[in-house]
């Protein structure tokens, strides 16, 4: 009995030495980089985590007070069943390239995912999607425009277009609604925003408005 323990003991030590775990910094064609943690356990799989909206990084943290560290630990888990997987930080997040606001698009999320999954099938024989909120739209592209996507785990995405979520959101306010309403007609149509209250700034700051019409775009087109 000794000495099968003995040996169980010295397998999972070796497991734990042949994942390596490796800090990336990956130029994309348009000189971004990205960084991001590549756990390398062997060749068979890798699962591509892709975050939510917002400052939301690699682990799954942001500035706004979410501490959760959920994707680290899943990447963990699967590092203990043999799966290797990448995380990263999303341009403009974390340490990856700084963006400004208004220069981020939903496509160029897209374009960083795509080039991660056929990067990383050179040296993969499947590859995995896990993407989270917005990074189950942003999967859900990828997966259906990429033919080296394996599989796809879509986890709190939405198929609700934005300009419906917000008059949700506003629905016990039909004073800002009704504002509202003026601002999601003149996003569709792709005109100026007239005035924005400073009520509804943070919904409809010139920085993001764009932004918020490509979201509702794929949403619809992919739905």
């Amino acid at each position: 009995m000794k000495t099968i323990s003995a040996f169980i003991l010295c397998f999972l030590f070796m497991q734990g030495i042949s994942a390596q775990e490796t800090i990336m910094r990956i130029n994309t064609v348009d000189t971004v980089e990205i960084e991001g943690n590549l756990i390398h356990v062997g060749n068979d799989v890798l699962v591509l985590f892709i975050a939510g909206s917002g400052p939301t990084d690699r682990d799954c943290n942001n500035s706004m007070g979410l501490q959760t560290d959920a994707f680290k630990m899943m990447a963990d888990t699967l590092r203990h069943h043999g799966i290797s997987s990448f995380r990263y930080d999303k341009r403009g997040i974390g340490l990856s390239t700084r963006v400004p606001e208004s220069e981020l698009s939903i496509q160029d999320y897209i374009y960083d995912a795509s080039f991660f999954v056929d990067k990383f099938s050179e040296e993969y024989k499947k590859i995995f999607i896990f993407g989270h909120s917005e990074g189950a739209l942003i999967g859900k592209v990828v997966a259906h425009q990429n033919e080296n996507v394996t599989g796809l785990m879509a986890v709190c995405g939405t198929s609700i277009p934005l300009d419906d979520i917000v008059r949700e959101q506003l629905s016990k306010f039909p004073k800002l609604l009704e504002l509202a309403e003026v601002h999601l007609k003149e996003i569709e149509n792709n005109e100026p925003l007239s005035e924005v209250n400073p009520m509804l700034q943070s919904l409809f700051r010139e920085s993001v408005v764009s932004y918020l019409n490509q979201y509702s775009h794929w949403i619809l087109l992919r739905k």
